[in-house]
């Protein structure tokens, strides 16, 4: 069998981006799936606006959140494209409980038959707040936060994405532990996205995207010897410091910004025990050592 070359594989990659493009974008989303089978009702498509879809009157259309998050991951979106699915999820799919798996959707439409809609309002597929679901969103838009153009844009991202981090984290169920569990090691599998009660056993998918999103924010990369730090702030923050442990090396890592300098970008500067580094470094095999970012 031959092996693909990677030009090959670029040319196929951009045959599907293309294709992602023109048939599931659809005028503030992208679709969660295309409908190709001359169904009864004439329906095309669902999920985004004009889908003829939705139970819920005031909303033009069903939403999806994972519509959002996969077109970020896969570098598909494009910032315009991020615009315009951010209104939407602030505007549709975000509650006090998270962001919410979807919009309700009328399937019976489709003369399918599932079962949403016996769950209860907020529940499950229903409008749920899969913590996986919502994680995989926070990750997409610290992704995107540090690479669009716009500033407030990348700040909007960013305070999404730490909205739904401080209602994932474990410790955040003793708040108000009667309602959301107390036991503050355990983060469930979902909430309702109408009473922010916890439902459901503990989902190890959820766990695995909130460390991907911890690394996110913090900016940290390995690659055999080589570390690349690319640390962003949470809006109304000044600087944040941490450390990462790796073998026998030690890093003390503090970020510096303020104000409008909330991210990495070509001015940033970076310094390992007072002498200047780039972004990307071979760090120390051992010891303890200090690390200035000033963003």
């Amino acid at each position: 069998m031959r092996m693909q070359t990677a030009e090959e594989q670029q040319n196929f990659l951009k045959k599907i981006s293309d294709s992602v493009q023109k048939n599931a974008w659809k005028e503030d989303f992208f679709a969660r799936c295309l409908i190709n089978d001359g169904r009864k009702g004439g329906y095309t498509y669902l999920g985004s606006t004009g889908d003829g879809l939705s139970l819920d009157p005031k909303i033009n259309g069903s939403y999806f959140l994972n519509s959002y998050s996969w077109p970020i991951l896969a570098g598909i979106a494009d910032e315009a494209e991020i615009s315009k699915m951010l209104e939407v999820v602030t505007k549709y799919l975000r509650t006090d409980a998270g962001l919410k798996l979807c919009t309700i959707v009328d399937f019976d439409r489709l003369g399918t038959e599932t079962g949403t809609s016996l769950y209860f309002p907020g529940d499950r597929e229903n409008g749920g707040v899969f913590k996986h679901a919502a994680m995989m969103a926070t990750v997409a838009s610290l992704q995107a936060a540090k690479k669009v153009k716009d500033q407030s844009l990348s700040k909007k991202l960013l305070e999404t994405a730490f909205f739904m981090i401080s209602r994932t984290v474990p410790y955040a169920s003793m708040d108000r532990p009667f309602t959301l569990k107390g036991n503050p090691r355990f983060c469930t599998q979902y909430n309702n996205s109408e009473t922010g009660e916890n439902i459901g056993p503990m989902l190890s998918g959820t766990a695995s995207w909130l460390t991907l999103a911890v690394y996110e924010y913090l900016g940290v990369n390995v690659s055999q010897r080589k570390m690349k730090l690319e640390p962003v702030l949470r809006p109304g923050m000044e600087s944040m410091s941490y450390q990462i442990h790796i073998g026998k090396t030690e890093l003390d890592v503090k970020v510096i910004g303020g104000q409008d300098k909330f991210r990495t970008g070509s001015t940033t500067k970076y310094e390992m025990d007072g002498r200047k580094i780039e972004s990307t470094f071979q760090y120390p095999s051992s010891g303890k050592h200090q690390i200035v970012i000033h963003l």
